[in-house]
């Protein structure tokens, strides 16, 4: 049976609309904090250029344009070292009529922490150091449907473990599993369209029995590319439009009642395929950074601004 391009975007829009009720403010946030500092130096508008090992992340789609091989590996430390963000992936395409595969990892952690008590002297001491994290496991498919047009699908296994709680005697744990779904059209190497849902029905279940549900999140990107012949160099401009299905009031750039928007834009400088600078805007905050791209490997870097601190992000790419 062939698939065709308006029953995937279908397809994707049933399952969230059946999926966008009962949901838990901010649980999924640690998934959107980015994925590599190319996208997120371009305010995180990345959907439609993801032909990387940040597809996982972004779009599952763009696995299918990726090539034969490849990985990321990105580590920052956030809001002046209080937390450390890591992302680790790697892919393969065996062959072009099975599709592509990636491995990913996402770590979120508050490290070396302190456990403090009353000493016998009637002073405070440490009895413990432990570590706060929130981990996500993720498997990515990806296919081209038809020429220029591929799907793809990222499922994921969460499992957090959070400070003891020494109260009750045991660790505060939590596990779940979600997916994302996307689409993206690429009629040229310096253009694409895309359509990712992020969440549909991501559910995280706590020690104590509660449950958290993620926040669906719809997000229309696209990407053009301008070829500067004369300086050998490419503009790229990306914009990614993403609407989150839940009430974030004034917390959303645009507040739209039971949905909520937030807008990212990027632009980037690209000469002789190697050096590139990058200028972005993240739900409105600032994003600097730019890369070095040599036979097959790519180091970036970003910058980006925040209130409670300024935060540097370098990550490692390779593809073949």
């Amino acid at each position: 049976m062939r698939v065709t391009q308006p029953t995937v975007l279908l397809g994707l829009l049933v399952v969230t609309a059946v999926a966008a009720d009962g949901d838990t403010l901010y649980a999924g946030d640690y998934l959107t904090a980015g994925f590599g500092a190319r996208g997120m130096a371009l305010g995180g508008a990345y959907s439609a250029l993801a032909v990387d090992a940040a597809a996982p992340a972004y779009n599952p789609a763009g696995l299918a344009f990726a090539g034969n091989y490849g990985g990321l590996f990105m580590h920052s430390s956030r809001f002046a070292g209080l937390v450390n963000y890591d992302t680790l992936a790697g892919f393969w395409t065996p062959d072009e009529s099975l599709g592509s595969f990636a491995l990913s990892w996402i770590r979120t952690g508050y490290d070396d922490i302190k456990l403090t008590r009353w000493g016998e002297d009637g002073r405070p001491e440490v009895y413990d150091v432990v570590d706060s994290t929130s981990n996500a496991f993720q498997l990515t498919y990806a296919r081209q449907l038809v020429e220029n047009l591929s799907a793809g699908v990222t499922v994921r296994y969460l499992y957090d473990d959070l400070v003891p709680d020494t109260s009750e005697g045991g660790a505060v744990t939590a596990d779940g599993f979600g997916f994302d779904l996307g689409v993206l059209w690429r009629p040229s190497e310096r253009a694409g369209l895309a359509l990712v849902v992020h969440d549909p029905y991501t559910v995280k279940t706590w020690s104590n029995g509660t449950a958290d549900t993620f926040d669906p999140r719809v997000v229309l990107g696209g990407a053009w590319g301008l070829d500067l012949a004369g300086i050998d160099s490419v503009l790229t401009l990306s914009g990614d439009a993403e609407f989150i299905l839940a009430d974030y009031g004034d917390a959303a750039q645009l507040d739209l009642g039971d949905i909520s928007l937030d807008l990212h834009g990027g632009l980037e400088l690209t000469v002789a395929d190697v050096f590139s600078a990058r200028l972005g805007a993240d739900r409105g905050k600032l994003t600097l950074g730019g890369g070095v791209s040599l036979w097959g490997i790519s180091l970036d870097y970003c910058w980006l601004n925040h209130e409670l601190g300024s935060t540097h992000r370098v990550s490692v790419a390779v593809a073949f």
